[in-house]
């Protein structure tokens, strides 16, 4: 199954749930301390941690695909994190803390959207669906470039494709 959640910390709170599934540890990402260091990570049995963590003060898109050896997490312009995940089964989905609704693990956000699939994602809807969730709440942005200076550029004109379709596209999964 796959969700896509567009949301906003206000502190880094480690560990903090940001879902889990309607038991403890049914299936989470969460923001937890690896070494010291607030990083985002998902569980459904075993870990996936991505070396960062998720903005303080802004939306972004996460998304966590629990597909048992072939899962999958990112976050809107962050690099995907792959691995076995293990198959807990969510179940119910519980937002903003642990599914026993432990206090010791309550997240301090906003959430704007929550969208769930029932199976993992295609990396062409994967980019619709983040392409659909950054214009509908501007978290990406068009960026126009003009080029001066030399035979090769001046006067060129281009317009880049806001991310994630133009890194997708550049990895050939678009």
């Amino acid at each position: 199954w796959t969700i896509f959640m567009v949301m906003k910390r206000y502190a880094e709170e480690p560990p903090a749930r940001y879902f889990d599934g309607a038991t403890v540890n049914g299936g989470f990402i969460a923001q937890n301390a690896v070494s010291g260091v607030g990083q985002a990570t998902m569980y459904a049995g075993s870990f996936i941690v991505t070396g960062y963590g998720l903005p303080i003060g802004e939306y972004s898109v996460i998304r966590g695909t629990f597909n048992g050896a072939s899962s999958s997490m990112s976050q809107s312009t962050r690099p995907e994190y792959t691995g076995s995940i293990g198959t807990a089964a969510a179940g119910v989905i519980t937002i903003a803390a642990a599914g026993n609704n432990a206090l010791t693990f309550n997240a301090q956000i906003d959430v704007a959207e929550v969208i769930v699939y029932s199976s993992a994602v295609s990396p062409a809807n994967t980019s619709r669906i983040y392409d659909y969730l950054g214009q509908k709440y501007h978290l990406y942005q068009q960026i126009e470039v003009f080029f001066e200076g030399d035979s090769l550029t001046e006067g060129a004109y281009c317009s880049i494709t806001p991310y994630p379709t133009l890194a997708l596209a550049a990895l050939g999964t678009a």
